[in-house]
């Protein structure tokens, strides 16, 4: 049986296709997981789980490898094409399969300050990010499963020449974050909202500053960033880290406001969320998120 990565925002249909067999992969949707025995999710309710990347690979390798069929809600990212690529035992035998599921589950749970070009595997996951694009639809999401067993069965010659180019792209991203910056961004005391970008910036918006810690509020100039993104509407909300959401909104951070945001069915982690899946949003939810961010401070 061939592999298939089926796309979709609706719950209805999430629950049609795992009736049928099908593995959900991080169907999180209006906070609510939905999974099954493999348990592939690790938002809302399930946050305390370790990221699908790890656990497919660990727990579960080759796991449907006779029935590689799945479904995934929102984007398919690295975290959960990984994942899928695992539970379907496509990876090859390779040392580097270990490393990058741990770089993976680290830049998708926790991505400010993880130098990933540093990283011996590093390369592989800027190359996945620039030839996938994290697509929505079900056909390139399946060849984006497929993606990392090729990028792993690459000589090395040929894959540094990949990184050479997906090196200039982080650079290109990096600037457009930060002319996104300048010409859309609107602070609210502690809270920065980006109304309009062509490109995820959150690494470049937080602000690094050279004094103070990593994990303190001090440390950066924008410690809560919510920014809305251009196709389709939605709202990403984030820290830099676990340690500073829990110093600014308590024990709980960013899930402790979840609930307070409109419209109805926000979740995440504690350091990073969104609006709900599949709820197209404008630039008036991001403002009133960020109004609400703000109170939620603490003072």
């Amino acid at each position: 049986m061939a592999l298939e990565l089926w796309m979709t925002n609706d719950v209805g249909q999430v629950r049609g296709r795992v009736a049928q067999g099908f593995c959900p992969v991080e169907c999180s949707v209006g906070g609510q997981s939905v999974v099954d025995g493999l348990m592939m999710d690790h938002h809302g309710e399930l946050s305390g789980l370790e990221s699908v990347a790890i656990r497919a690979l660990r727990d579960h390798a080759g796991a449907r490898s006779e029935d590689p069929r799945f479904v995934g809600v929102g984007q398919a990212d690295a975290d959960m094409t990984f994942a899928v690529a695992a539970l379907s035992g496509i990876l090859p035998d390779d040392p580097r399969v270990g490393p990058l599921a741990e770089l993976i589950a680290l830049v998708d749970t926790e991505p400010i300050g993880v130098d990933i070009a540093s990283s011996e595997v590093g390369g592989i996951l800027m190359v996945w990010n620039t030839l996938s694009g994290s697509p929505r639809d079900t056909a390139s999401a399946t060849a984006a499963v497929y993606l990392w067993r090729t990028l792993l069965c690459l000589p090395a010659q040929t894959l540094a020449l990949f990184e050479a180019v997906a090196r200039q792209r982080l650079q290109a991203r990096q600037e457009a974050a930060r002319e996104a910056l300048e010409a859309h961004g609107r602070s609210l005391g502690l809270v920065l909202a980006i109304e309009r970008s062509p490109v995820w910036g959150f690494d470049v918006w937080y602000g690094r500053r050279q004094q103070g810690a990593f994990g303190s509020v001090e440390g950066w100039e924008h410690p809560v960033v919510v920014a809305l993104s251009q196709e389709p509407g939605r709202i990403t909300v984030g820290c830099p880290n676990a340690a500073v959401a829990r110093e600014l909104f308590g024990p709980d951070g960013l899930r402790h406001v979840f609930e307070a945001l409109e419209p109805k069915g926000w979740g995440g982690r504690e350091a990073i969320g969104g609006s709900p899946r599949g709820v197209d949003v404008g630039a008036d939810a991001l403002y009133k998120a960020a109004e609400c961010l703000e109170r939620f401070i603490l003072r």
